[in-house]
């Protein structure tokens, strides 16, 4: 028995190369997609795993790293280890190199166009106001990035 866990941009990919009849791994692997944690969870996930480091946070500082984080379990478990590492401050948790590694080289994948995209999409504005060419098409294309994810 092995297991494999996949992140980020490759996960359209690998879904696109099991689910599809037609592909030479079609049907020889499950596929169980974890999803971000609701609230609760995250925070609970993340005061547990904090308590085994014998760290204990305040809930304003565990409610920051949910909103910063999103709830995904990959996210939560880097702010928990930043968290170890900084003692609770809730703004130590961007600091480290790793992190802003991760999201650098996230953001270096992408052209203008998606870059233009992903920031209206961050701060709400609507697709037909934000100034993107062909946004449909660049939507499509974030989302097979794993950046972006249809609601289902």
């Amino acid at each position: 028995m092995v297991e494999y866990v996949i992140a980020g941009s490759e996960v359209d990919i690998m879904r696109e190369l099991l689910s599809k009849n037609d592909q030479p791994f079609f049907a020889f692997f499950r596929v169980i997609e974890l999803k971000p944690f609701n609230k609760d969870t995250n925070i609970s996930f993340l005061r547990e795993g904090l308590m085994e480091s014998g760290v204990d946070c305040t809930a304003d500082t565990l409610e920051k790293a949910y909103e910063l984080m999103g709830g995904f379990p990959a996210w939560l478990n880097l702010a928990g280890l930043r968290m170890v590492e900084g003692g609770c401050d809730k703004w130590f948790i961007l600091s480290g190199s790793s992190v802003k590694f991760v999201i650098e080289s996230e953001l270096s994948n992408l052209n203008p166009n998606q870059l233009r995209l992903l920031k209206a999409l961050a701060v709400g504005t609507r697709l037909n106001k934000s100034s993107v060419r062909k946004p449909n098409r660049v939507l499509t294309e974030l989302i097979a990035k794993g950046l972006v994810e249809k609601p289902g």
